[in-house]
């Protein structure tokens, strides 16, 4: 038999949208990558249209040359040679791609938006346009264009889907719109609609709050009338914004809400996903987190979870031996035997809530295994403060609301004193003291309920200080006897514990941040084990567990429960000074991994532990022991230097400078390196140069050649950049021999020296030396002087008029100073590429830089003297002369205006690539 040959036959076509391809009826055409592509993707954006060949040059070259458009004439001959020749076209007046508008998707997308068939285009604008084509100028103008239909054709689907009753449809379309969109009311609107209408009004009131407070915090706005009135209407349950009506569930004891749930929407989520994956979920937190309202809220939601029947047990007053006879007697079953419940249970879907079960759990979990093994069709949802511990049961953590959440806390805190007065709108400095008052009470839902129930008889300032002076007139007439103040919560908690517990949660309370096992386990001093009674601790919901990107995890004292463990803390004293030694260890073990691969991680470490580093710093202070407390010190200097918080870091310094008594030279000397850095940001010329004689006599003594060079190092670099007239002191200096050092320290040396080269007129040994310190640098992994090292190799180049090479080593100081964990490094690297512009013929965007880079320098609170100010002004001038005043000072507020991440994007935007 003979076989037929197909043909497979295709549509022609570009694909523009998430990928690069050219079709023709017979398969893909090829297309070399580069300018060949950029034009064929080019003219594909505007089929059948002559492009005149200039316009072409403008959007394919950022900066052409005069031979920018020959080439292309070239390029655009030789594809027309081959498979592209059937739908090129032109000549001198220009070029168009002969296809159907509707082949390309990037058109196509324009033209269903313009017809209005929206779910046809909206699998297109999802995708990004031409990725990787980025060099071309005109891909960044059209993806912002493509980018704003998207948004528009999403609003409008999302628009059409509520509005024929597929609300849930349009929901996670809507968060991605607000995501990009934070501040544009509109999506909003929709996706609070769209929310009440599903159901979800909490979530609802929140989107709409969390537009309030963007629009306060960020442009000092108040929330449009249009969202005021909608969140009314949502409170109020109207008809246009109420969900569909769903089959009714038989409930006994499920309360019905009196208050708005405030927040919490991560957590009913959880719950959700917890129920449909397992039969027993138990929420776990501390004491007055309300775990019991939570649970109330989720079983009232869950339409889509199968429950018919719902029954809530209270156990909080029961013992161990009541469980089953309170479960018989709530659902009624006569024999009141295993046997009968499960029979009764297992007639309908049923879920049991069983409330406040942490002070029996064996019973409880007994019974939910007994029970879940006999029930088919029974769900377990437990409040507690610890888990179960039983085989396939979720557990989902009710936290209190931290600082990433305090808004939420804040507004709980809001809507239940317009519970008593209804207009109450809490000025700036209200909310300032309503902050406060949640931090103080651990951001706990119980602990701001009753303070925020004393709003009508007290004002917010009384409020503020008696709970901060741990004297809350918390002794309300509400609720259950454990739950009318939060003093006889932390006692039902505390009477739980064994003694070994107890005795380990009152030396928790000495931790003025959050702490690690480690740190635990290093101080604290018990019978058992630290880090096992810590873990039992927070099993139990007494100390907080937080979980940081890493993986690791950091734990903490709830304030009130601090609060309370305090006044049982008999040997305090002792513990202190274990605390301050042990950080001071610690310290000292880390100063040659700070300046190494891997310094983030660390610094990210420090950073959480900062409180207690700082107490233990003050500890050694008001002891009186300089030792310890220039250890600490010393040890902490580069910390605050690398996470800017300059300030804080002076004043601690000079605290611990000032100590009396003596100390060794060696730890006289670290502390000096310390001090040095602070000195060489924010003194004056001759308070530096008086640091460094301070530092380089601890240096003379210290009997460590290292720390001497290091000290000596800086000493020679003031010297190279302030005082010239010292400069033929060094004309014959050489390195000694570093082999033995640290490579941080010989890094730093090599920089050191590259610019002494550089203010003694040697820029091709400047260079030279630079290039060594980098390599040193790098493979140490020691990111500062990487960035630091490029920083002076731009200054070189710009002191050769080389603005092309300036501006390339100022971008790359700005990436390596990305991967590392200052806020501040780049801010070098913008003023020097600032000046390089002035050498790019770019003086505009070298006055916005100037500009961004002053305002932000000031936002961090680095100031620089102005006779320490000479080499900038001297970059500064050429970027001046280029333009007029008007000029100079329209751009440079521009700049001011810029927030420190744009200002870094326009900065690499402009910077030449290695």
């Amino acid at each position: 038999m003979m076989s037929a040959m197909t043909t497979v036959v295709t549509e022609p076509g570009v694909t523009l949208l998430g990928g690069f391809e050219v079709r023709s009826e017979s398969g893909p055409i090829p297309v070399t990558a580069g300018l060949s592509s950029g034009i064929v993707a080019r003219l594909a954006l505007a089929p059948g249209e002559v492009v005149p060949g200039d316009r072409l040059v403008e959007d394919l070259w950022s900066d052409p040359t005069e031979a920018a458009l020959n080439t292309l004439r070239s390029q655009v001959s030789r594809m027309r040679q081959g498979a592209m020749g059937a739908y090129l076209s032109g000549g001198r007046a220009g070029y168009s791609l002969i296809i159907d508008p509707d082949a390309v998707d990037a058109v196509r997308l324009r033209l269903l938006a313009q017809r209005g068939e929206l779910a046809d285009a909206e699998a297109l604008w999802e995708r990004p346009l031409l990725p990787g084509f980025e060099r071309f100028p005109f891909v960044v103008r059209e993806r912002a264009l493509i980018t704003d239909l998207g948004r528009d054709a999403a609003l409008r689907l999302a628009e059409q889907r509520v509005a024929a009753g597929d609300a849930e449809a349009a929901v996670a379309p809507l968060r991605r719109l607000i995501d990009d969109l934070p501040f544009d009311e509109r999506p909003v609107l929709l996706l609070a609609t769209a929310l009440s209408r599903s159901g979800r009004s909490s979530e609802a009131l929140a989107v709409i709050d969390a537009l309030r407070l963007r629009l306060r915090d960020d442009q000092g706005l108040d929330l449009p009338p249009s969202s005021e009135q909608l969140r009314a209407s949502i409170v109020r349950r109207d008809a246009a914004v109420s969900e569909v009506s769903v089959a009714e569930v038989e409930r006994h004891g499920v309360a019905v809400p009196l208050t708005q749930l405030v927040g919490r929407r991560e957590e009913l989520d959880a719950i959700e996903t917890a129920r449909r994956e397992a039969r027993v979920v138990t929420l776990v937190g501390p004491g007055g987190v309300g775990k019991t309202r939570l649970a109330m809220e989720s079983a009232r939601r869950a339409t889509g979870l199968g429950d018919e029947v719902q029954w809530v047990i209270e156990l909080a007053d029961l013992q161990d031996d009541d469980v089953l006879t309170a479960l018989a007697t709530a659902i009624g079953s006569p024999e009141g035997d295993l046997a009968a419940v499960c029979r009764q249970l297992g007639a309908r879907r049923t879920l049991l809530i069983l409330d406040n079960a942490e002070h029996m759990l064996t019973a409880v979990a007994d019974l939910v295994r007994d029970l879940v093994a006999r029930v088919d069709g029974l769900a377990v949802l437990v409040t507690s403060r610890e888990a179960l511990h039983l085989p396939g049961e979720r557990i989902v953590p009710v936290r209190a609301w931290d600082d990433q959440l305090i808004e939420d806390a804040v507004a709980l805190f809001v809507d239940r004193v317009r519970d008593a007065i209804p207009d109450f709108d809490p000025a700036p400095r209200e909310l300032a003291s309503i902050r406060a008052i949640c931090r103080r009470v651990d951001g706990l839902p119980l602990g701001i309920e009753l303070v925020a129930g004393l709003a009508d008889v007290l004002d917010l300032t009384t409020l503020e200080l008696s709970v901060a002076a741990g004297s809350p007139p918390l002794e309300v007439g509400r609720g259950t006897a454990r739950h009318r103040s939060l003093r006889s919560v932390i006692d039902w908690s505390f009477g739980l514990l064994s003694p070994e517990e107890q005795g380990m949660l009152v030396q928790l309370s000495g931790f003025a941040g959050t702490f690690s096992l480690e740190t635990v386990a290093g101080i604290c001093q018990t019978d058992g084990d630290p880090r096992r009674l810590t873990a039992q601790l927070a099993q139990k919901s007494l100390v907080a567990v937080t979980v940081s990107q890493d993986g690791s995890r950091r734990y903490r004292m709830l304030e009130s429960v601090r609060d309370y463990t305090q006044r049982l803390f008999a040997d305090r004293d002792a513990w202190l000074r274990r605390h301050a030694e042990w950080h001071a260890a610690r310290l000292d073990a880390l100063r040659d991994a700070l300046r190494g691969p891997d310094e983030t991680t660390l610094q990210v470490a420090l950073e959480a532990g900062r409180p207690d580093f700082h107490l233990a710093l003050d500890t050694a202070i008001q002891a009186g022991d300089r030792e310890l407390a220039l250890r600490l010190g010393g040890g902490l200097a580069w910390h605050w230097f690398r996470r800017n918080v300059m300030r804080e870091g002076r004043e601690w310094m000079r605290r611990a400078l000032e100590v009396p008594g003596k100390a060794d030279p060696e730890t006289e000397a670290w502390a000096a390196v310390g001090a040095i850095m602070f000195a060489f940001q924010s003194a004056t010329r001759d308070e530096m140069f008086a640091v460094l004689e301070r530092g380089r006599a601890a240096a003379d003594g210290a009997g460590n050649e290292a720390v001497r060079e290091l000290i000596i190092g800086y000493e020679r670099y003031c010297d190279s950049l302030l005082r010239p007239e010292r400069l033929p002191l060094y004309a014959d200096y050489e390195l000694p021999d570093m082999s033995g050092y640290a490579a941080w320290i010989q890094g730093e040396l090599l920089s050191m020296h590259g610019q002494l080269l550089r203010s003694l007129g040697r820029p091709a040994q400047a260079l030279e030396t630079l290039a060594e310190a980098q390599r040193v640098c790098a493979r140490a992994g020691y990111l500062w002087c990487q960035g630091s090292v490029a920083f002076m190799i731009a200054k070189i180049h710009l002191d050769l008029r080389k603005g092309r090479d300036a501006a390339r080593m100022a971008r790359r100081g700005i990436l390596i100073a990305a991967k590392g964990p200052s806020a501040t490094s780049a801010l070098t690297h913008l003023e020097t590429l600032a000046g390089a512009c002035a050498y790019l013929e770019r003086h505009r965007d070298g006055a916005i830089l100037f500009g961004a880079h002053d305002a932000i320098t000031a936002h961090y609170g680095l100031r620089y003297e102005d006779d320490m100010d000479l080499e900038e002004q001297c970059r500064r001038e050429p970027v001046q002369q280029g333009l007029t005043a008007d000029e100079w000072a329209e751009a440079y507020e521009l700049g001011r205006r810029m927030s420190r991440s744009a200002a870094l994007e326009f900065a690499l935007s402009i910077a030449p690539a290695d």
